[in-house]
């Protein structure tokens, strides 16, 4: 990954350079938590890296999992896109039942206050998306939903 991650230049190209990890990570499910969870944590890591891994996390955590996104989306000092990919992961987390959409939501609004503009806006769509769910205890847990 952290190879793929120093000669990828966009984003998109990081994606098509990691599928097959990005596979295995979906197989693994929650078994891949502490790699990913290292992985976004981890500072010294490329910001890629750490988009990534806040990316698989919304196909594979849980509600503990959120709330380290929702840490890492209060961060001034993370990479924009870093913080961006987290707020949208924990609204998939909620999404997929992964987490009660109250909480989501409540945390996400802690989140909205100490962000900028543009994760403001990003936080402002995913409350929206929360606040179409209805309780976690009334739905079925559908799988990914990206």
């Amino acid at each position: 990954m952290e190879s793929a991650a120093g000669k990828s230049n966009s984003l998109r190209l990081l994606g098509k350079r990691t599928l097959a990890q990005g596979a295995v990570i979906l197989d693994l499910g929650a078994e891949s938590l502490p790699v990913l969870l290292e992985a976004l944590t981890d500072r010294g890591r490329d910001w890629k890296v750490r988009y990534w891994a806040a990316d698989m996390l919304g196909y594979v955590g849980d509600g503990q999992t959120a709330y380290v996104l929702m840490e890492v989306a209060r961060d001034g000092k993370e990479n924009g896109p870093v913080r961006v990919r987290a707020v949208e992961s924990v609204a998939e987390i909620a999404s997929r039942g992964g987490m009660e959409p109250e909480r989501a939501r409540e945390g996400l609004m802690r989140v909205a206050r100490a962000a900028n503009r543009e994760l403001a806006d990003k936080v402002s769509a995913a409350v929206k998306r929360l606040e179409r769910l209805k309780p976690t205890s009334s739905r079925a847990k559908p799988g990914p939903s990206r």
